[in-house]
């Protein structure tokens, strides 16, 4: 795979730029006039959504989140948000930032390695001033318009590939509960959702629950009103939606900034495709920060959680740690 122009030198030129490759496909595009790129950061709507063609350059552009989330603050934070989940039910999606600097980093071989890693995700890396440099693979699509139809799809429960047979109580109580919000979100759109059977989706050394849920779109109904509808959704931040943002903005010690937003490309024909924001990486020529999350219930365990995260996080850790340029030896 070739990239179609040099990441590192066009983050190093301050020139803002995205760069993606959609599921199943072999075309790496360019943000352009025929390719559109958005960028929806946590938690906002979808009126301030970035537009990569638009951007200014020559700004000075946000650094990667420095400090990872440290084990003994996490677990704590976590156990004691469990105790209020079993009192007042729902979910929470707890965040956890994995960073590291005073290496080297190689821009380019590092997303090469992602997009080739993962063929059926949306991989995509961009830069602005306003998110700094961005990189991700994300399996869980948004939403799929073109006008008349809608597809989006519910992602939740994870659980090691190499595991066989049915899914556990804890990972299917999390997928009905973004099931549901998305087909409740919908109908008061006055759209009549469809839902396909439970699939099991893998993504790389994990697996996911899949639901697939399509609508025919009615008159008066637009792209900005569903995608507000839908993000942010329980996969990335839980039920009841206020309760679980209130407790995010309370438990996590660093900015979600890009993660679990959404990414949008606007291509002909009214064709418009938005993934939700995941397993990504900020990052520059010297540091990293990857966010890794998992949804927590009543029946969670604070140390599996942390596990969970750590899975998710890990192929990213390989890729920049096996991606480092080696200082000029001394003469």
């Amino acid at each position: 795979m070739v990239l179609p122009i040099d990441i590192a030198r066009s983050f190093s030129s301050g020139q803002p730029f995205a760069v993606f490759r959609l599921p199943g496909d072999t075309t790496i595009r360019v943000a352009d006039s025929d390719n559109e790129f958005h960028i929806n950061m946590w938690n906002t709507p979808f009126s301030s959504n970035i537009s990569v063609n638009e951007c200014s350059s020559g700004l000075a552009a946000v650094q990667p989140w420095a400090e990872s989330t440290p084990h003994d603050r996490y677990i704590n934070s976590t156990h004691q948000l469990i105790g209020r989940l079993r009192s007042r039910g729902g979910k929470c999606v707890r965040m956890r930032a994995i960073c590291a600097s005073g290496k080297t980093f190689d821009i380019n071989a590092i997303v090469e390695d992602v997009f080739n890693l993962y063929p059926d995700a949306f991989c995509h890396c961009y830069y602005t001033p306003h998110t700094g440099l961005w990189l991700g693979a994300t399996p869980e699509l948004l939403l799929d318009y073109d006008g008349k139809t809608m597809r989006t799809m519910s992602l939740a429960g994870t659980r090691s590939a190499d595991r066989s047979g049915q899914w556990d109580e804890k990972n299917k109580q999390e997928q009905a509960f973004v099931t549901e919000f998305i087909c409740e979100s919908l109908t008061k759109l006055g759209l009549q959702p469809h839902c396909g059977i439970d699939e099991t989706l893998r993504y790389g050394a994990i697996e996911h629950i899949c639901t697939r849920i399509e609508a025919a779109l009615k008159p008066g109904i637009v792209l900005e009103d569903i995608l507000n509808a839908l993000s942010p959704t329980p996969a990335v931040a839980g039920l009841p939606r206020c309760d679980s943002l209130a407790e995010i903005e309370k438990i996590e010690d660093a900015p979600r900034r890009c993660y679990a937003g959404y990414v949008m490309y606007r291509g002909g024909g009214g064709q418009v495709k938005a993934y939700v924001n995941l397993r990504c990486a900020q990052f520059s020529e010297n540091a990293y920060c990857i966010y890794a999350g998992g949804g927590v219930t009543a029946e969670s365990d604070a140390e599996s959680e942390w596990s969970e995260t750590s899975a998710k996080g890990a192929s990213l850790v390989d890729i920049f740690e096996r991606n480092t340029i080696d200082d000029e030896p001394q003469q």
